[in-house]
């Protein structure tokens, strides 16, 4: 597995996968996302997550128009790790993998719900490699810290039907102005 698998193309990372629901973006979000990054940037996508992940990044491939490669379930860390290496940009969720994406040096975007929980703020520094995106009210950062402190013994909560869930307040435009701020070769160039 790997880039050899994306035909030597540019392309980008997708980690949609979390244990938490409040860190998870919506599938038809991450959709519209990829499908813009394909089809008006020209990059290809990779997907990756874990084996419990799959199904969930299937929702997301049945949802986009153009075609992306799926490496969940099929990859160590390590074999992501070495993916990221040789990726324009990663974007995930608060995961091990903005830690991969980060240690294999590639620009990271992370969707974030609470901006202090990424291990790492907001940098204005421009040779940081990581971008914290959240629009998470603080109101609602604090409903969601109560509610994960009732959790942690499990470790992971999957209610998507919780009104916390969702990083609901991100949209795909407010994702590709952060990539177009950071990566401007990746504007459009159709």
């Amino acid at each position: 597995m790997g880039a050899a698998g994306l035909g030597g193309s540019p392309f980008v990372v997708l980690h949609p996968g979390s244990d938490w629901a409040c860190q998870q973006w919506p599938v038809e979000r991450w959709a519209g996302l990829a499908d813009e990054l394909i089809e008006s940037r020209g990059l290809a996508v990779a997907l990756t997550g874990s084996s419990g992940e799959r199904e969930y990044v299937e929702q997301i491939r049945s949802r986009m128009r153009s075609p992306a490669t799926s490496f969940a379930g099929k990859t160590s860390l390590g074999e992501v790790e070495a993916l990221l290496a040789h990726a324009t940009l990663c974007i995930c969720v608060d995961s091990a993998v903005r830690d991969l994406a980060r240690a294999a040096g590639v620009e990271t975007l992370v969707l974030a719900g609470h901006p202090a929980t990424t291990g790492a703020q907001r940098t204005a520094d421009p040779l940081s490699r990581l971008v914290v995106l959240s629009r998470t009210p603080a109101s609602l950062q604090a409903s969601i810290d109560s509610c994960k402190d009732g959790f942690y013994r499990y470790g992971q909560c999957h209610d998507t039907s919780c009104p916390m869930s969702g990083l609901r307040d991100i949209a795909v435009a407010d994702v590709l102005a952060a990539v177009e701020a950071r990566l401007p070769a990746l504007r459009s160039t159709r």
